[in-house]
């Protein structure tokens, strides 16, 4: 997607954080229904917004959307009032964070999983997330080690009935 922006994005810089998204269209390649037709929804910078509908009804599509895994095929997607295309996606994937209907742990241990959104993190930063997502307790009771590799096949139906009960 980034090959095809329309600017290098050098530079921009989301500020504020501000979403709108003005009679966007889009449609899967692979089906012929349309997902959004004429979709309009702003969003204040700082402010946090869940998405609920029936399935189908286009919740993913715009998580998708606003993560640029792909474009809309009309309308606008502005972010700070600019086109998202003129952002870097790794800079907007940066910023965005998006808590989808089904959780996914990598077949790794619960703290690489958590160090997947910030490798850098340090052990302090890796125990906070893990505290403020409520299941640092769950883990530790869980498993000898938070650091354990493998941990995701054994606690992944544990975990995902975990993180659903705290959306």
């Amino acid at each position: 997607i980034d090959s095809r922006r329309k600017a290098d994005g050098s530079g921009l810089v989301i500020q504020q954080g501000s979403i709108k998204l003005a009679s966007v269209g889009f449609k899967y390649p692979s089906r012929n229904k349309k997902v959004l037709q004429n979709f309009s929804l702003d969003i204040r910078g700082n402010e946090s917004v869940a998405l609920v509908g029936h399935s189908g009804s286009g919740k993913s599509t715009i998580a998708s959307l606003l993560l640029r895994f792909y474009d809309k095929q009309r309308g606008q997607l502005l972010i700070d009032g600019r086109d998202i295309e003129s952002y870097p996606v790794k800079h907007i994937r940066d910023q965005i964070a998006i808590v989808m209907q089904e959780p996914l742990l990598f077949n790794e241990s619960i703290e690489d999983n958590i160090r997947y959104g910030c490798p850098d993190a340090t052990n302090a930063q890796v125990l906070k997330a893990a505290t403020q997502a409520n299941c640092l307790d769950f883990v530790q009771s869980s498993q000898d080690q938070f650091s354990e590799p493998g941990v995701a096949d054994q606690l992944n139906e544990d975990f995902s009935a975990l993180l659903r009960m705290l959306q």
